[in-house]
């Protein structure tokens, strides 16, 4: 007994019901695909399997493509919106720069600085005294120097303040009344 010769499918045509099975679809999904120029029909209405399964694949790689172009189109779009919020948020005052804000904080502190440097001498002519009084204000300075340069290295970072330590936690500054001990 001799195997049959596999027949080519160039001389194949089949119905359109044949066709969107052949891709899984329905006919009227096949119609789009008609219409969309991915399958070409034959004579009298009939189709190529080959057509058939070339126009689908063709229709899916270019819905992909689509896509993968909207996806990125609204990634730009995003990014775009994003960039405008931030401008007009810092155009309202409500953001700031961060070299900005850092520039303010020193010159908050450079002037407090100043003003305690005057602190022992305003309070005793006791060298002694002064020296000490001198000394204190240095170290808080100096840990208040060094938290900020912290708290500025973790900004610039990661983008995020860093939590409050307790002891930075002195309460609000302004109009409250000072605590007065008996």
């Amino acid at each position: 007994m001799q195997a049959k010769k596999p027949k080519s499918l160039d001389g194949i045509l089949i119905s359109a019901t044949d066709a969107a099975k052949l891709i899984g679809k329905s006919r009227a999904w096949l119609a789009k695909l008609v219409a969309g120029g991915f399958v070409k029909r034959s004579n009298g209405g009939l189709y190529k399997p080959a057509d058939v399964a070339k126009g689908c694949i063709r229709f899916m790689a270019d819905a992909q493509r689509r896509a993968s172009k909207s996806a990125t189109l609204a990634a730009v779009q995003s990014a775009r919106a994003r960039e405008i919020e931030l401008r007009i948020a810092r155009a309202d005052h409500e953001i700031i720069d961060l070299d900005e804000a850092i520039g303010v904080l020193d010159e908050i502190v450079g002037g407090l600085k100043a003003d305690f440097d005057g602190l022992a001498a305003s309070v005793t002519r006791d060298a002694a005294l002064r020296t000490v009084i001198e000394g204190k204000v240095d170290e808080i300075l100096k840990r208040a120097a060094e938290g900020l340069q912290q708290k500025a290295r973790t900004l610039r970072t990661s983008g995020h303040a860093t939590a409050p330590d307790a002891e930075d936690e002195a309460g609000s500054m302004g109009d409250q009344e000072p605590a007065l001990s008996a």
